[in-house]
């Protein structure tokens, strides 16, 4: 009966809560910053599943009224790189704690500001919207993990 009532599933939730409560402040702060780099994944996931489907869409987001043409292409290269940051990001997830997955995912983390920044400064291309956005969003975890890195890593 024992075996019964510790696998039922909202026993776990219950136990996973008591956990996370009687946890120390740091661990779960670590649980939380692993989370989201899951989200921030699961962004990029969407972002590129958004550049497949409709390139029309993100025509109309990164073509400035100078430049006439955006091809599908340009588009889907573009999403690589959305797709490249959400592999690092998920083996980051399933690998948390391990020093070059750890580093690799703060790179792919960087990423998305270069990116912006250059087309925002240089083209012209992006607006204020997603640069805030890259900013809030990347920026912010960045800054979250640098400064957790050595706890994380325990170094």
């Amino acid at each position: 009966m024992n075996a019964v009532i510790n696998n039922n599933p909202i026993h776990l939730v219950q136990k996973a809560l008591f956990d996370m409560e009687s946890s120390t402040h740091t661990h779960y702060s670590h649980t939380l910053l692993q989370y989201y780099v899951l989200f921030t994944s699961l962004l990029g996931l969407l972002g590129y599943i958004s550049l497949n489907l409709s390139p029309a869409a993100i025509r109309d987001n990164y073509t400035p009224s100078h430049r006439a043409r955006f091809t599908p292409l340009a588009a889907r290269s573009l999403g690589a790189w959305f797709f490249l940051c959400m592999v690092l990001r998920c083996g980051a997830w399933v690998f948390w704690g391990e020093k070059g997955w750890y580093d690799t995912c703060m790179v792919s983390l960087a990423v998305p500001l270069m990116h912006y920044t250059v087309e925002k400064a240089v083209f012209g291309s992006v607006g204020w919207r997603q640069v805030f956005l890259a900013y809030g969003i990347d920026g912010g975890g960045l800054v979250w993990m640098w400064m957790v890195r050595r706890e994380v890593l325990g170094l």
